[in-house]
């Protein structure tokens, strides 16, 4: 008799009776617990100045332009010097002018004033000389605030912020008036954020948004939407949500794209993995381990994030299914393998 062939086979048979004997699928499962899960909706935008918050810097006298001193789109401090003008010869001319004029109007006043004590000139006269000094001291004043001078002026940011236009150039005339810088100050900048019409329906005024830099890295900033437009841009087909940029020192500038997550709203599910979740014909469901056995439970997702689903129609402490449920069908056996926490 040949015993090899029988020793051979043994191992075999064995390994066969062991297959047929647990027919239990290897799973990886979780338990149910209810989450507080935020239903968010995520948008694009570039920072611009809110509408009547740009600040126009002007010239205050007729001059040249000798020195430009900062670029469009710098932040700068309050106090920063932005233009250097220099007065043109005119300028200087009515200026030392009504320096003159007032001089002579004092001297003036002096001398009527020993004369009327000396009995050579009437009160009348007197006040006559008053009065002409006073007219050539608010001449003088007057040149004064508008920046006229025999120097050259500077034009400084009157407020912390971003020069968001810059209209002139070194050796450049320009008139008393002319629009030279135009200042954001801190706080007046805003972002539109673009939504798709079925975004856009979800989202209301005041909800919380928190924006992050598109590019380069900055600490995320927490607003709100302001306002949200009733119809769509011509150009894009976008909605926009009007968000504030908060009031601070440095950070995102004018021009600059950021992202706006806004929270639709904020509730507490039952929350699974959304490996957990199928769909088939019949809807969503997940497969819930019970004595070894796997159930399907029809369910509804409410909310998406962060790779978790929170869902109607399950319980908490329930065990689902996360990794193997596509190989299962209601009442296979299973044997666990591993199980997780959501989010883990």
């Amino acid at each position: 008799m040949n015993v090899r062939p029988l020793l051979v086979m043994a191992p075999l048979a064995l390994l066969s009776c062991a297959a047929l004997a647990d027919p239990a699928t290897t799973v990886t499962t979780q338990t149910v617990h209810v989450q507080k899960l935020d239903d968010t909706v995520t948008a694009y935008g570039q920072l611009m100045p809110a509408p009547g918050g740009v600040e126009w810097l002007s010239a205050a006298q007729t001059g040249r332009i000798s020195a430009v001193l900062v670029t469009q789109g710098v932040r700068v401090k309050k106090g920063q010097s932005l233009v250097r003008i220099e007065a043109t010869p005119q300028t200087q001319a009515s200026y030392q002018s009504a320096k003159s004029a007032l001089t002579s109007a004092r001297s003036k006043l002096e001398q009527t004033q020993s004369l009327e004590k000396n009995g050579l000139a009437t009160r009348s006269d007197l006040a006559a000389a008053q009065d002409a000094v006073d007219s050539a001291r608010a001449q003088l004043a007057a040149l004064e605030a508008e920046g006229v001078g025999p120097h050259a002026r500077t034009l400084k940011a009157s407020a912390s912020g971003v020069v968001t236009q810059l209209n002139v150039s070194r050796g450049q005339w320009v008139n008393a008036g002319t629009h030279i810088a135009a200042l954001a100050p801190v706080g007046t900048l805003w972002v539109r954020l673009g939504l798709t019409p079925g975004q856009a329906a979800g989202v209301k005024p005041d909800a919380p948004v928190q924006l992050v830099p598109v590019f380069g890295v900055g600490k995320p900033l927490q607003s709100h939407v302001d306002s949200v437009d009733a119809e769509a841009d011509a150009a894009t087909g976008l909605i926009d949500a009007q968000v504030p940029l908060p009031a601070r020192q440095s950070g995102p500038f004018s021009g600059e794209w950021v992202a706006g997550t806004i929270t639709l709203r904020s509730l507490k599910l039952p929350a699974v993995a959304r490996s957990a979740v199928l769909k088939d014909a019949q809807g969503f469901y997940v497969f819930v381990v019970r004595q070894a056995t796997a159930h399907r439970v029809n369910v509804k997702p409410l909310i998406r994030t962060h790779g978790l689903v929170g869902l109607e129609g399950i319980k908490p402490g329930e065990v689902v299914v996360t990794q193997g449920n596509f190989e299962l069908s209601d009442g296979n056996p299973v044997r666990v393998d591993k199980t997780q926490d959501p989010g883990s």
